[in-house]
């Protein structure tokens, strides 16, 4: 669970991040997600945002989206699999015998 500052601290930081993000609010490439994905910690976020001209917040949001659709396609394929084995059979007739 979330601290009661940590939303403040998030805020100023995104905020001093605001400045240096020449590239606030354009499309990302295909190269900036990877390098994006590439870090892990917090640190990690604040040196890619200034490196990438991008606010920290919308690191940490593109991080987050990337991760999420990366499970989302893991689950569907599951989902997939399993879908193939889970349809039963009622006679020996449909299973081919």
């Amino acid at each position: 669970m979330a601290r009661p500052g940590d939303y403040m601290v998030r805020k100023s930081v995104n905020e001093k991040s605001k400045a240096a993000a020449d590239h606030d609010k354009e499309l990302w490439s295909a190269d900036e997600t990877e390098l994006l994905m590439e870090g892990e910690g917090e640190e990690d976020l604040i040196a890619l945002a200034e490196l990438l001209g991008r606010t920290v917040e919308a690191c940490r949001q593109k991080r987050y989206e990337v991760k999420r659709s990366a499970l989302k396609q893991v689950a569907e394929k599951k989902v997939q699999r399993l879908d193939r084995w889970s349809w039963g059979f009622t006679s020996l007739d449909e299973m081919g015998y």
